[in-house]
């Protein structure tokens, strides 16, 4: 979570609070990552924003990268929250080590982080974000996931960066259009990002 400082801060620069969640075995939390356990933490998160800090299921925007964006997905498949933004994420990792490797080892990958399988059960809105030169996970895997995607939905293409430096090579246009999505789907009381308006 310490990597994303700087991210949570452009983000509550934008008018939204911010929770980053660390998985078991990641930053300082104990345990060992598994995926039902990541899938797990995930929803605790977001039990806490809404039963421990009071923020209505509907004002959430869940924001998940890489493999969070697969969390992300899992999480909010039937659920009523305000959107989600998924960056730099893929439709199943059989289908990225089938991208890196070939089928004999996607084969023996299994049907892992099916987010192609699930996010026909997402109703919120969604906005992708992906840059073009991204090794990791070509970008092929996310257009792959916003195809299967129902619903309202837009995705951006970060041009130039490759898998870690959407940040720093979207600039100002990749918050802005972070910001015009949480306007769209999460927008504060009154006009505008005005001080003391209703947080998201």
């Amino acid at each position: 979570a310490g990597h994303r400082l700087a991210n949570a801060a452009q983000l509550a620069k934008l008018g939204a609070s911010v929770l980053l969640l660390d998985y078991r075995g990641y930053g300082r939390s104990e345990g060992r990552p598994t995926e039902s356990g990541v899938y797990r933490d995930a929803r605790a998160g977001l039990a806490h924003l809404v039963s421990e800090r009071g923020f209505p299921e509907e004002r959430i925007v869940v924001f998940g990268r890489s493999l969070g964006g697969a969390v992300a997905v899992d999480l909010v498949q039937g659920r009523a929250v305000a959107g989600a933004i998924l960056e730099s994420t893929f439709s199943s990792v059989s289908d990225l080590v089938d991208e890196s490797f070939g089928w004999p080892l996607a084969v023996l990958a299994g049907r892992r982080f099916v987010s192609d399988a699930k996010i026909a059960r997402v109703e919120s809105p969604l906005l992708f974000l992906h840059g073009d030169r991204d090794r990791i996970v070509p970008i092929a895997l996310g257009r792959r996931l916003f195809a299967a995607a129902p619903g309202r939905k837009s995705f951006a293409v970060i041009a130039g960066a490759g898998h870690n430096d959407t940040v720093s090579r979207g600039g100002a246009a990749y918050f802005d259009r972070i910001g015009g999505f949480l306007d769209l789907v999460a927008p504060r009381a009154g006009e505008g990002r005005k001080p003391g308006a209703s947080p998201r």
